[in-house]
């Protein structure tokens, strides 16, 4: 389990907490909705590492994320942060990944196999101009996975994923939510922020208010 427990952290850009608590559980889609500025961008990087809380702290599993070596926490903690869909778009793409992912020798079947669950791989992409907008973020989710699946069977895997489906329509948003839920269903933890509901896609949803959260019925949705 990935848990945030009692957060709170003032940072200027990225919005306020106040004594936030959640649990992310491997295998589940968790929906974080709320307004612009109410913190959805602020508690992914401080549930990734990034950021360091003011006060309260965030375990994965038993162990403090920071206290963790920091490429072995993004060996279990995955972040995709906007904007999502911009790159040079001159750079080749070496299996479609290589200048995306952080590892620097990726397994080639491991590759291979991010690329069939984000039904990317066959498609001959070279370079960035030749995806779409959700091709792209599907491609970016792929280095993801490779980044958290080269390693233990028996090792925890999250993304926290900032407003993947924002600006996709059609059979774009479609395509990503059927990414996202098989990426759910081998196992992975999904926190998927958003400004607007989430319905059909998560199993759960938490509302963030003011830095606060709260029951998405309080707010009406």
């Amino acid at each position: 389990m990935l848990s945030a427990l009692h957060l709170s952290l003032d940072q200027p850009g990225l919005g306020t907490l106040r004594d936030v608590s959640l649990d992310l559980c491997p295998g589940e889609i968790l929906g974080l909705s709320g307004a612009a500025g109410s913190g959805k961008r602020l508690l992914i990087q401080v549930m990734a590492g990034r950021l360091d809380a003011r006060e309260g702290r965030v375990l994965l599993g038993d162990q403090a994320v920071d206290t963790m070596d920091p490429f072995d926490r993004m060996r279990s903690v995955g972040l995709m942060e906007r904007p999502f869909d911009y790159g040079d778009p001159d750079t080749p793409m070496d299996m479609g990944l290589a200048h995306l992912t952080v590892l620097d020798d990726p397994d080639p079947d491991i590759v291979d196999k991010a690329l069939d669950v984000v039904g990317l791989r066959g498609h001959g992409f070279s370079t960035l101009t030749d995806l779409d907008i959700g091709q792209r973020r599907r491609a970016r989710l792929a280095s993801l996975l490779v980044q958290t699946w080269n390693q233990d069977e028996d090792q925890l895997r999250f993304l926290l994923l900032d407003r993947p489906l924002d600006g996709l329509e059609g059979d774009q948003d479609r395509e990503m939510r059927e990414v996202l839920r098989a990426i759910s269903e081998l196992g992975w933890g999904l926190l998927v922020t958003s400004r607007q509901p989430l319905e059909g896609l998560v199993d759960r949803r938490l509302s963030l208010s003011v830095g606060r959260v709260v029951d998405p019925a309080v707010l009406g949705i």
